[in-house]
Parts: structure tokens; C-alpha cells; sequence
């Protein structure tokens, strides 16, 4: 008797990270009432980045090694600038988790 294990493994797929990246912005904007309708993406590395123009942020979606304190010492970095006034975006909303992504929102600044 033949097994098809090996042919179930070669034909598996993984999902894309930029697809799996791009639900997580989607669910955290939803989450949080901003529209991700037309969500552009702006950067695609270790991180993903989108524009959400119908809703004026900008969200970024964490790569799954990211630590939730690292992203809040981000937040509180971005608001330590502003209060010295050094221009510099506006960390927007909650930090969300989404399809074991950390998703974050700041002020889109090409508004």
C-alpha cells in the first residue's frame, strides 16, 4: 500500500505572509472603526505597512517575532517627540492583535 502523505505535503501551501498581513490590518481597522477599504500597501519587509485613506491613518502590521513592549515603547517614543515637538506621526487607536499579528494606527501625515 502506497501512502499520499508525500504527495499531501508537496502540494500544501503555505499561506503568503503579505496576504495573511493584509487580513490582520483589516480586522484590527475594523476593531478599531477605521475603514480599510482601498488600504494601500506602503512597505513589505520585516514589517507591513498600509495607508487606510478613507480613514486617515496609517496601520502597521508587526512581524510575529515583534513583543508587545516593543511596540508600546514605539507609541510612547512618537508621543515623547510630539510633546517636544518634534513633528513626527501620532500613534492613533489601541494596539490590536489580529491573526497573531500586533497591528498599531498613527496619524496618516500625507493627509
Amino acid at each position: 500500500m502506497t501512502s499520499s502523505l508525500p504527495s499531501l505535503l508537496l502540494t500544501a501551501e503555505a499561506p503568503d505572509p503579505a496576504d495573511t498581513a493584509r487580513q490582520a490590518l483589516t480586522d484590527a481597522a475594523l476593531d478599531q472603526g477605521f475603514d480599510p477599504d482601498g488600504a494601500e500597501l506602503l512597505h513589505d519587509a520585516r514589517n507591513w505597512v498600509f495607508r487606510l485613506p478613507n480613514s486617515g491613518v496609517v496601520g502597521k502590521v508587526h512581524s510575529r517575532s515583534t513583543h508587545y513592549s516593543d511596540v508600546v515603547r514605539q507609541a510612547r517614543t512618537a508621543d515623547a517627540l510630539l510633546a517636544a515637538s518634534f513633528p513626527t506621526a501620532a500613534p492613533v487607536g489601541r494596539i490590536s492583535v489580529a491573526h497573531g499579528h500586533l497591528v498599531d494606527f498613527t496619524e496618516d501625515l500625507d493627509e
